[in-house]
């Protein structure tokens, strides 16, 4: 006769016996309750000792007893409701508080967002690497809860990070000489865990590791092959801001963005505002070019009527919103909004979910340059057209200018062949604007093309090599 398997036992815990409301759960004494303290202290002090106390071993039983039941019916841990929410709370921390209805209908959209964002994002599955005609050369972005790169049998395994729930998260093994290992790796606001033998992978392979915050703000940049550094640049791009050489570089960097806003705006719908936007810059454009700027101040201000002219041609272009009936939204977030002058970092704090996606998609080409320039053997804190601070990468700035309109036109395409929900944008308390992180992951996704790039290194390079040679008298 086959005995019956028992169940294993489980750890069991007792019931915790809640006090009286307005009775401190630690020392027992009276107080008007306060959200800060949980409701449950008088006071923060005795909050952290009860936490000391009990707290910390409670979570930890709760948690342990969670553990044990996926593993017995076979999940994920990260792919729990717990770990999304947990998550989700964590980007929104600072939100807008919503109804207990609303807070139901919000998780369903934003369940629904991440679906569609990362449906986008991640590309349908190819030939495989070995069939592949060239290597591919677009970044791999990583965002949410649970990201792990690690060498597994000498490949990098890369498993993605879960942003909502229930979300598909692949795993995938980059094999040294694969064609589908990426230019870059791009990580956007994650929690994870990353071994050393990964930089030395990347590093090995010349793959540069690029970590943003929420903002879109450069945290940290490892590139993959530094190159020498060379005294002579440096004391070269030093005497550029007295000589001329550095003015000279300044305007032409100008030149070139106007070049490349008059051809971001010809790529939109035409109409009277993108009309006289292209013939504004054009005036500007051929004044630089006939009577320069003699100093950098008057330079700027041009480059400030051209960004004032070349923002106020975005007002036609149409920004389409579904579900704002159910969520509503800001008036302003129905159209393009006004921005001033590139120079400078006013813009950080994105108010519209247009300035946020610009916001990542410009803290993606920062790293960019900043990887370039560093292969050049080019002192990034060295500029001619930006204001030297102690830190602060000038140069990097300097070479971003021609490049933003290359960046700014991805976005745009974005948002013209795009109905956005308002699951894809929170407001804080602070009215500053934070992306689903799909959404951000897609925009960080839209690289400008490395090939440009280095093509405006390799220029401002050329222009100090020569700036050398002639005052060494070589």
């Amino acid at each position: 006769m086959r005995e019956e398997s028992t169940p294993s036992p489980q750890r069991s815990r007792a019931p915790r016996v809640a006090p009286p409301v307005g009775v401190c759960e630690h020392c027992a004494g009276t107080f008007v309750p306060k959200r800060q303290t949980k409701g449950r202290f008088c006071s923060a002090e005795c909050y952290r000792a009860w936490w000391n106390a009990h707290g910390q071993r409670e979570c930890a039983e709760r948690g342990l007893e969670r553990l044990e039941e996926l593993r017995r019916t076979g999940q994920d841990p990260r792919a729990t409701e717990q770990a999304a929410w947990k998550r989700k709370m964590a980007f929104r921390a600072t939100a807008l508080s919503l109804g207990p209805q609303e807070e139901v209908t919000d998780d369903l959209a934003w369940a629904d967002r991440g679906d569609y964002w990362q449906a986008l994002a991640d590309p349908p599955e190819g030939l495989p690497s070995l069939w592949a005609p060239k290597r591919d050369s677009k970044p791999l972005v990583l965002t949410g809860h649970g990201v792990r790169l690690r060498i597994r049998h000498g490949a990098l395994e890369v498993r993605h990070g879960f942003t909502h729930y229930p979300q598909k998260s692949p795993t995938q093994l980059l094999f040294p000489g694969d064609r589908r290992i990426p230019s870059r790796i791009v990580l956007i606001d994650v929690d994870g865990a990353i071994t050393f033998d990964v930089i030395e992978f990347l590093s090995r392979h010349g793959i540069p590791l690029v970590v943003l915050d929420w903002r879109g703000r450069v945290v940290s940049t490892l590139s993959g092959k530094p190159g020498p550094a060379d005294l002579r640049l440096r004391e070269a791009q030093i005497a550029g801001q007295t000589n001329g050489t550095g003015l000279r570089i300044a305007t032409g960097l100008i030149r070139n963005k106007f070049g490349g806003s008059i051809e971001t705006l010809r790529s939109l719908p035409r109409s009277q505002r993108i009309v006289a936007g292209i013939d504004r810059l054009r005036e500007l454009l051929d004044a630089l070019r006939t009577d320069p700027p003699s100093d950098v101040r008057s330079l700027l201000i041009v480059e400030a009527n051209g960004a004032s002219a070349y923002f106020a041609a975005w007002l036609d272009v149409p920004v389409r919103w579904k579900g704002t009936g159910r969520r509503p939204i800001p008036l302003e977030w129905q159209r393009m909004p006004l921005r001033s002058s590139l120079i400078g970092e006013r813009n950080r704090n994105a108010t519209h979910p247009v300035m946020a996606a610009l916001n990542y998609a410009l803290g993606v080409l920062e790293s960019q340059v900043r990887i370039a320039i560093t292969a050049a053997a080019l002192d990034p804190t060295v500029g001619c057209l930006h204001a030297a601070h102690p830190g602060r990468p000038a140069l990097v700035f300097d070479l971003m200018e021609p490049l933003r309109p290359l960046a700014e036109r991805h976005v745009l395409d974005l948002v013209r062949t795009h109905t956005f929900s308002s699951g894809d944008v929170f407001l804080t308390e602070r009215g500053v604007c934070r992306l689903h992180p799909q959404l951000a992951r897609t925009i960080a996704g839209l690289a400008v093309v490395d090939e440009a790039v280095r093509a405006e290194v390799a220029w401002l390079f050329g222009l100090f090599f020569t700036s050398d040679l002639r005052r060494t008298g070589q």
